[in-house]
């Protein structure tokens, strides 16, 4: 469904009115209505506060495995706010904001931001997004393993590496990635 809707060079003033009118047809609210409840949802208080569920739980099992975790958001300089009132921040390494950088996805260069601090290379790095056309086109572009959540099973676009759940791919990266043992 999300990438049905918008594309790389597609602009935000294309997609997004069409986006908000199929929300509010499908909740049966007039679209002025829906369009000024979205935007009054949209304050810097309230951006992405409430974690996708099995958040936590997947950054924590990740962080015990001592991998480095970084967020590559397509933003306006609000997401490492937003990730620190959902109680987030803490286990990330790194965040990278579009609005801070001056480059989005699917552009690689983003991600090249997120790779240098978490001290990676490209082939040693997972990423994990709910596009096709902007996340996994954009990390496999920066030549990084790309993976898509697909959580209700409505993306349109086929994509090899796929998971429907947080958990599902925390799985998928621990079963992956030899996880050092401590010496005892």
């Amino acid at each position: 469904m999300l990438d049905s809707e918008f594309s790389p060079g597609v602009a935000y003033e294309q997609w997004f009115p069409r986006w908000l009118a199929r929300f509010a047809h499908a909740a049966a609210v007039p679209a002025a209505a829906f369009r000024r409840a979205w935007e009054a949802a949209d304050t810097p208080g309230l951006l992405w506060d409430e974690p996708t569920p099995g958040a936590r739980d997947c950054l924590r099992r990740l962080r015990e495995a001592r991998m480095r975790i970084g967020v590559v958001s397509n933003s306006d300089g609000r997401i490492r706010e937003a990730l620190d009132r959902a109680g987030l921040l803490s286990l990330l390494d790194c965040v990278v904001d579009s609005g801070e950088v001056g480059v989005d996805k699917p552009d690689p260069a983003i991600f090249n931001h997120a790779l240098q601090p978490l001290g990676l290379q490209p082939h040693q790095a997972w990423y994990l997004g709910d596009t096709v056309r902007y996340d996994a086109a954009g990390a496999q572009a920066a030549g990084i393993t790309a993976w898509v959540i697909d959580h209700a099973g409505i993306h349109t676009v086929p994509f090899p590496r796929r998971v429907s759940s947080l958990g599902a791919f925390a799985d998928a990266v621990l079963a992956a990635v030899p996880v050092p043992h401590e010496h005892r």
